[in-house]
Protein backbone atom coordinates (compact mmCIF):
# COMPACT_ATOMS: atom_id res chain seq x y z
CA UNK A 1 0.00 0.00 0.00
CA UNK A 2 1.31 3.47 -0.83
CA UNK A 3 2.20 6.35 1.59
CA UNK A 4 0.65 9.80 1.33
CA UNK A 5 2.72 12.74 2.99
CA UNK A 6 1.07 14.89 4.91
CA UNK A 7 1.94 18.58 5.23
CA UNK A 8 2.37 20.39 8.64
CA UNK A 9 -0.02 22.40 9.89
CA UNK A 10 -1.28 24.48 12.75
CA UNK A 11 -4.48 23.56 14.46
CA UNK A 12 -7.11 26.07 15.54
CA UNK A 13 -6.49 25.62 19.54
CA UNK A 14 -2.80 26.20 18.69
CA UNK A 15 -0.94 22.91 18.29
CA UNK A 16 1.59 22.16 15.60
CA UNK A 17 1.13 19.05 14.34
CA UNK A 18 4.36 17.96 12.30
CA UNK A 19 4.55 16.77 8.60
CA UNK A 20 4.38 12.95 8.49
CA UNK A 21 3.90 10.13 6.42
CA UNK A 22 0.04 8.21 6.89
CA UNK A 23 -1.34 5.25 4.87
CA UNK A 24 -2.80 5.60 1.46
CA UNK A 25 -6.95 5.06 2.52
CA UNK A 26 -8.13 5.49 -1.46
CA UNK A 27 -11.12 6.94 -2.75
CA UNK A 28 -13.79 7.83 0.23
CA UNK A 29 -16.75 5.13 -0.67
CA UNK A 30 -14.45 3.00 -2.63
CA UNK A 31 -13.51 -0.75 -1.28
CA UNK A 32 -10.37 -1.73 -2.86
CA UNK A 33 -10.93 -5.13 -5.07
CA UNK A 34 -8.90 -7.52 -2.75
CA UNK A 35 -11.03 -6.40 0.22
CA UNK A 36 -14.64 -6.77 -1.40
CA UNK A 37 -15.19 -10.95 -0.41
CA UNK A 38 -16.05 -12.19 2.78
CA UNK A 39 -13.47 -14.69 4.31
CA UNK A 40 -15.63 -16.32 7.27
CA UNK A 41 -12.86 -18.09 8.61
CA UNK A 42 -14.54 -21.88 9.21
CA UNK A 43 -17.09 -23.62 7.15
CA UNK A 44 -20.51 -24.17 9.08
CA UNK A 45 -22.79 -25.46 6.58
CA UNK A 46 -25.26 -22.78 6.71
CA UNK A 47 -27.59 -22.72 3.59
CA UNK A 48 -30.50 -20.12 3.50
CA UNK A 49 -32.54 -23.47 1.77
CA UNK A 50 -32.50 -25.08 5.19
CA UNK A 51 -34.79 -24.90 7.82
CA UNK A 52 -33.85 -22.20 10.76
CA UNK A 53 -33.73 -24.93 14.06
CA UNK A 54 -31.02 -27.18 11.40
CA UNK A 55 -29.25 -23.91 10.59
CA UNK A 56 -29.30 -22.82 13.92
CA UNK A 57 -27.78 -26.36 15.04
CA UNK A 58 -25.25 -26.54 11.85
CA UNK A 59 -23.52 -22.36 12.45
CA UNK A 60 -23.41 -23.85 16.95
CA UNK A 61 -22.15 -27.23 16.32
CA UNK A 62 -19.09 -25.46 13.82
CA UNK A 63 -17.95 -23.82 17.10
CA UNK A 64 -14.81 -24.85 19.26
CA UNK A 65 -16.62 -26.99 21.81
CA UNK A 66 -14.30 -26.16 24.44
CA UNK A 67 -15.99 -22.56 24.39
CA UNK A 68 -18.19 -21.83 26.74
CA UNK A 69 -21.95 -21.65 25.62
CA UNK A 70 -21.94 -18.09 25.90
CA UNK A 71 -18.41 -17.34 23.85
CA UNK A 72 -20.08 -20.22 21.56
CA UNK A 73 -23.02 -18.03 20.97
CA UNK A 74 -20.96 -15.03 21.10
CA UNK A 75 -18.96 -15.89 18.04
CA UNK A 76 -22.01 -17.64 15.77
CA UNK A 77 -24.10 -14.43 16.55
CA UNK A 78 -20.79 -12.32 14.75
CA UNK A 79 -20.46 -14.55 12.12
CA UNK A 80 -23.90 -14.73 11.46
CA UNK A 81 -24.43 -10.48 11.52
CA UNK A 82 -20.98 -10.38 9.16
CA UNK A 83 -22.65 -12.34 6.50
CA UNK A 84 -26.15 -10.23 6.58
CA UNK A 85 -23.98 -7.48 6.65
CA UNK A 86 -21.78 -8.24 3.59
CA UNK A 87 -24.19 -10.09 1.57
CA UNK A 88 -26.24 -8.76 -1.38
CA UNK A 89 -28.97 -11.41 -1.31
CA UNK A 90 -31.85 -10.40 0.09
CA UNK A 91 -33.57 -13.32 1.37
CA UNK A 92 -29.83 -14.65 2.61
CA UNK A 93 -29.84 -11.29 4.54
CA UNK A 94 -32.96 -11.79 5.87
CA UNK A 95 -32.12 -15.61 7.24
CA UNK A 96 -28.82 -14.51 8.57
CA UNK A 97 -30.01 -11.38 10.48
CA UNK A 98 -33.15 -13.74 12.10
CA UNK A 99 -30.43 -16.39 13.21
CA UNK A 100 -27.78 -13.90 14.32
CA UNK A 101 -31.22 -12.81 16.71
CA UNK A 102 -31.50 -16.02 17.70
CA UNK A 103 -27.81 -16.27 18.94
CA UNK A 104 -28.09 -12.55 20.28
CA UNK A 105 -31.17 -13.62 22.56
CA UNK A 106 -29.14 -16.20 23.87
CA UNK A 107 -26.23 -14.26 25.25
Amino acid sequence: MAKIKIKGYKREDGVLVRSHFTKDKGKPGKTPEKDKWYEPGRETGWDKDEPQEKRIRMVISSENKNLSPHNRNLRAFRQMNSLANVTTDSETEKKARSDAEVFRRRL
